[in-house]
């Protein structure tokens, strides 16, 4: 964990980092890793958010500083399980798998749960597996990162809690 606001348990090889534009001290998450009970036994990380009365940071769950090869070429996506506590302070989740060129040029895909403000995001608790479009990718020397962006409203009261399975990158047809 590099942010000096999040404590807790991480995953070997996940971090949580504060986005760029907010500093020190506003907001904080706690994490700890546990293992969903229902439908057979699979990692989770709880992340617990406590949001700042002004300002509204993004939070990113990553594979740490580590980027992946892909094993061979071809197309591929990011799936992961969420689950998310009833609070009225989430802003937007969404899953990322970014493609990193060898060539240093960068490309994001994202799921189609772009939100911007809290509104978006009904007072209740849901459930569900989010993916990314597929990508191809084309050169084994290229990496791939995946992460969840939290947004959280500033000024909401209480914390928000979010649970993430660990992510499952796959190879899929074309």
């Amino acid at each position: 964990m590099s942010d000096v606001d999040v404590t807790g348990q991480l995953p070997d090889l996940y971090a949580v980092d504060r986005g760029s534009g907010s500093a020190a001290g506003e907001g904080s998450v706690v994490a700890s890793v546990g293992t969903y009970t229902t439908l057979g036994s699979h990692r989770y990380t709880e992340l617990t958010f406590t949001p700042h009365a002004t300002v509204s940071p993004d939070w990113y769950f990553t594979t740490d500083t580590t980027n992946i090869s892909p094993p061979a070429t071809g197309w591929y996506e990011l799936v992961a399980r969420i689950e998310v506590d009833a609070w009225s302070g989430w802003a937007g989740h969404q899953l990322e798998l970014m493609h990193l060129p060898a060539d240093g040029s960068g490309n994001k895909y994202y799921t189609d749960m772009d939100t911007t403000n809290a509104t978006s995001f009904p007072n209740v608790s849901w459930t569900g597996v989010l993916r990314t479009p597929r990508i191809y990718i084309a050169n084994t020397a290229d990496n791939i990162r995946m992460r969840v962006r939290v947004a959280t409203a500033a000024g909401a009261s209480g914390t928000g809690k979010l649970r993430v399975s660990n992510f499952t990158i796959l190879r899929v047809p074309e």
